[in-house]
């Protein structure tokens, strides 16, 4: 894999963070970004195929995507990237056989008393990643006080596999969990990029190493829709569907085509799947 070019601007290396953030959410909307230190506005463009502004580690950086023809996957540390299926993929191992669960992913400085799996990708690395790929998530933290209600973010696929027998297994996320509901496997579909927040210029999906949240979590990165997303004693990981402890789990995150808005609004899957009791290659997402 071949990393991002990315650089401190030096002009701006240390415009305010907060002010980053809303440049980063002005991204989504069809005008010129302000001229920075001296620098003139100029049209944002693309991030697929153009320099975008991010933060990272409290810097204003510009990072550009490698030639489509390369021939190396672009990657952000551990995270790749794949532009055609806008999709990025990441290493992760199993955390938590057993057990209540409130995350599915969460770093291994995060909440892995309470989470199937974890790794060590940072969580800024999949957030630029989504970005770079033109993801457009909800401009403000805030979620719906009533459960049922829609949960604001950019609707994604997540799937993980791992090599297993000589074949590649491959499952959508949800099958790694079940519910108190008669064991049923979690309810098949799409997952909410909300893409966290920044508070007094930290990144708090960074720093509380959030990704994939089952229970209803701002700070997390991705954030589960389902009904019952309230409920702290509702999910457990699912023991039947994980694979050894010493396998490398590949995590996918795919953007699904929807229409774009400045709040795109994920609806509640209804979606009941049965409980899974062995192995079972799902289709690629």
């Amino acid at each position: 894999m071949r990393e991002f070019p990315v650089a401190a601007h030096r002009g701006v290396a240390e415009f305010p963070v907060m002010a980053v953030a809303q440049l980063i959410a002005d991204r989504r909307q069809p005008a010129t970004r302000p001229g920075l230190a001296g620098f003139p506005p100029r049209p944002l463009r693309a991030a697929a195929t153009g320099w975008v502004s991010v933060v990272l580690g409290g810097w204003l950086v510009l990072a550009e995507p490698p030639p489509a023809d390369s021939g190396t996957p672009p990657a952000l540390g551990k995270v790749s990237l794949d532009r055609a299926n806008r999709s990025i993929s990441f290493p992760a191992s199993v955390n938590q056989r057993r057990g209540l669960v409130e995350y599915v992913i969460v770093t291994e400085r995060g909440k892995t008393h309470e989470s199937v799996l974890r790794t060590d990708v940072e969580p800024q690395h999949i957030h630029l990643a989504l970005l770079l790929l033109d993801a457009q998530p909800p401009s403000s933290p805030e979620f719906p006080a009533d459960p049922a209600a829609p949960l604001p973010g950019v609707p994604v696929r997540i799937e993980v596999s791992w090599a297993e027998g000589g074949r590649e297994v491959r499952r959508p996320l949800e099958d790694l969990v079940i519910t108190t509901n008669r064991g049923d496997r979690l309810a098949r579909g799409p997952w909410a990029y909300n893409g966290s927040y920044i508070s007094r210029g930290t990144f708090v999906a960074q720093q509380e190493g959030s990704i994939v949240a089952l229970q209803v979590d701002p700070s997390a990165l991705i954030n589960n829709p389902r009904p019952g997303r309230e409920n702290d004693e509702l999910h457990h990981a699912n023991p039947a569907t994980l694979p050894p402890d010493d396998r490398v789990v590949t995590v996918s995150i795919r953007l699904l085509d929807v229409t774009r808005t400045n709040t795109p609004i994920l609806r509640v899957p209804t979606e009941k799947s049965p409980a899974v009791t062995g192995p079972e290659a799902a289709p690629p997402i």
